[in-house]
């Protein structure tokens, strides 16, 4: 009886996929309406309207559309236009907001660069990256992660539906993190956050499939098998349960 000799690698180490399940699980039991099933946000037909505008006005609608997902439109935000690329995480720089008003008190600044402002995939994959770790800030429970907030808000972003976008454009979705966060996030990290997602909402990869690119296919379907034995404690956090 001939042995195959190879089992497929896991995308992650096992104490990193714990990393991702433990704040994955926190993200669900603090998500507002979290026993309803959440839709995957996807780069097509009916979810962002482009229409005419472009620039900075583009900028301003996607925002808006990315914090209606994320539930989000509450809170005061400024979004800024930044530099004219994006820089690296340890070079600092003055952001400029656009027009002349100052933002409302106590709004929190969202940041993207010029250079994005007609790019809407990485206007909304950066948006949403940042609107996550927001959103963790928020929260008065600390995350188990207390140390990686800006990380944990990746994750967040991923349970909101976004992995597609984040997953599709790691090192876009991380622009405006410090160095820590972007290390902690890869590209196979989010795709494990994406698996976790579509596991806990009980979907199937298919439409993650169609948007992401090709090379991602065998790596999101390995973690769709790694995210499953954690299903239980996925539906447990939907459900409000917490670990005793």
């Amino acid at each position: 009886m001939p042995i195959w000799p190879f089992k497929p690698t896991p995308l992650l180490e096992p104490e990193a996929m714990q990393w991702h399940v433990d704040n994955a699980c926190w993200v669900l039991r603090h998500l507002p309406h979290r026993e309803l099933p959440r839709k995957l946000i996807l780069p097509g037909p009916g979810f962002f309207k482009v229409g005419s505008r472009r620039g900075h006005a583009l900028a301003c609608h996607l925002f808006e559309q990315t914090r209606a997902f994320m539930d989000l439109t509450e809170r005061p935000m400024t979004l800024i236009a930044d530099a004219p690329e994006p820089l690296p995480c340890d070079q600092s720089f003055t952001p400029k907001a656009i027009g002349s008003l100052p933002p409302p008190q106590g709004a929190c600044e969202i940041l993207y660069p010029n250079a994005w402002q007609d790019e809407p995939f990485a206007l909304i994959a950066c948006f949403a990256f940042q609107l996550g770790r927001e959103w963790v800030a928020s929260i008065d429970d600390a995350p188990p992660a207390d140390d990686y907030l800006p990380a944990v808000g990746g994750v967040a972003a991923c349970m909101m539906g976004f992995g597609v976008f984040l997953a599709d454009d790691a090192i876009i979705a991380g622009y405006g993190a410090d160095s820590e966060a972007n290390a902690a996030l890869g590209e196979l990290d989010l795709l494990f956050d994406l698996a976790l997602f579509l596991t806990a909402n009980r979907l199937p990869p298919d439409d993650a499939l169609r948007f992401l690119k090709p090379y991602l296919d065998t790596k999101l379907r390995q973690a769709m098998k790694d995210a499953e034995p954690f299903r239980p404690a996925l539906l447990d956090a939907k459900a409000g349960i917490v670990p005793g």
